[in-house]
């Protein structure tokens, strides 16, 4: 008993599913053949719900307005105030297109300029910044060069100082053996070039 519910239940609810489909498949394929007209501007119709209507225009301006690219080129290089002037029967509607594709290319031409005017400045503001740092690395480097001169002048004079000071001081006898006198004089050549050298 309980499978025959069951069976009754799922054959019913195939049979409304089967004509829901049925009828759903016929609105949509009888809707395309309303939209064609020759009317390309929509118009409240009465007794359409509002959710029908805005179908009807997604459609409708599907079906009405082809696009056709040279046409559309066409119109991007057109400028407005020209084809106004040319055409006084221009609609609102097309010239509002006409000056919002303006005011795009325009818009979309300042940008270009503003982007390229950047790369320009940051270019120059990159080799600015370039040329300062090989500056600031060629000083480094020239005073770096200075210092080690500096520092070589002032080893070598040190260097010929001490010669001279040894050559002054020089050993005549070896031995151990020492005297005053050879003491006091050397003590003495020893002040009197310590005070020539200052």
């Amino acid at each position: 008993m309980d499978l025959f519910v069951l069976l009754s239940i799922f054959s019913a609810s195939v049979i409304i599913g089967l004509f829901g489909f049925i009828f759903r498949y016929k609105f949509f394929q009888s809707e395309p053949e309303k939209v064609v007209q020759d009317d390309p501007v929509d118009r409240p119709r009465p007794g359409i719900r509002t959710q029908h209507r805005n179908t009807l225009r997604r459609n409708n301006r599907n079906v009405v307005e082809p696009r056709n690219e040279n046409a559309e080129n066409d119109d991007a290089t057109a400028d407005p105030s020209i084809v106004a002037a040319i055409d006084p029967k221009l609609g609102a509607k097309k010239r509002a297109k006409l000056e919002a594709k303006a005011e795009k290319k325009a818009k979309r031409e300042a940008d270009l300029q503003e982007r390229e005017d950047r790369k320009k400045k940051q270019d120059a503001e990159e080799s600015e910044r370039k040329a300062k740092e090989d500056h600031e690395k060629r000083q480094e480097q020239e005073r770096l060069a200075l210092e080690k001169k500096i520092e070589e002048e002032k080893a070598k004079k040190e260097h010929l100082e001490y010669i001279q000071l040894k050559e002054t001081f020089g050993i005549e006898e070896e031995g151990y053996e020492e005297t005053l006198e050879d003491e006091g004089v050397t003590l003495l050549n020893l002040l009197n070039t310590l005070r020539k050298i200052k």
